[in-house]
């Protein structure tokens, strides 16, 4: 059977997460999430990395995006870390440091150890298109997930084997 490993970008997922709950107004459930995107493959992991905010600067968002992570790291088959955010001097959104890294390393590494057969990967940017392209030469077939709308990085539709572009519809199925 066909070995799926799912690495999340949680910048990326949580616009995605933001958009369902919205149009729906109920939550995703990450694990039919998975599922649902595994589409009968066995799933080896799902990895989620993602920055938490600053718990000083930003304590609801703190509080609410560890709760979160919290949450992910009690079901089966999933496993979290965590970046830093970056808040520039004088204000500004802050950006996250080391999540596209760890999410890269994790992909090449595993796709290395011959753990995978197919990577999917969600997220909003193309920062990952070289850990891609290294995922491919090791034989690996890569799939990437995007949000209509919300998140969709051309230079990763062109450098995945396949795109699937999800919205809400799609995600109605994943709701708790």
């Amino acid at each position: 059977m066909e070995k799926v490993a799912i690495f999340v970008d949680g910048g990326g997922h949580f616009e995605v997460r933001n958009a369902v709950a919205k149009a729906h107004e109920k939550q995703m459930d990450f694990a039919k999430f998975c599922d649902k995107l595994c589409g009968g493959r066995k799933l080896l992991r799902a990895y989620y990395c993602n920055a938490l905010p600053s718990q000083k600067l930003e304590p609801d968002n703190y509080a609410k995006s560890l709760s979160f992570m919290d949450r992910l790291e009690h079901i089966p088959y999933i496993e979290t870390s965590r970046g830093s955010l970056m808040y520039p001097p004088g204000g500004g959104k802050p950006v996250q440091k080391g999540v596209d890294m760890r999410v890269a390393l994790q992909m090449v590494r595993l796709a290395y150890n011959n753990a995978y057969d197919t990577a999917i990967l969600v997220c909003g940017d193309a920062d990952l298109v070289e850990a891609v392209k290294s995922v491919k030469e090791l034989g690996k077939q890569v799939e990437y997930v995007c949000y209509k709308g919300v998140m969709r990085a051309e230079a990763l539709v062109m450098a995945c084997d396949k795109t699937l572009e999800i919205d809400a519809d799609w995600a109605s199925d994943c709701l708790v």
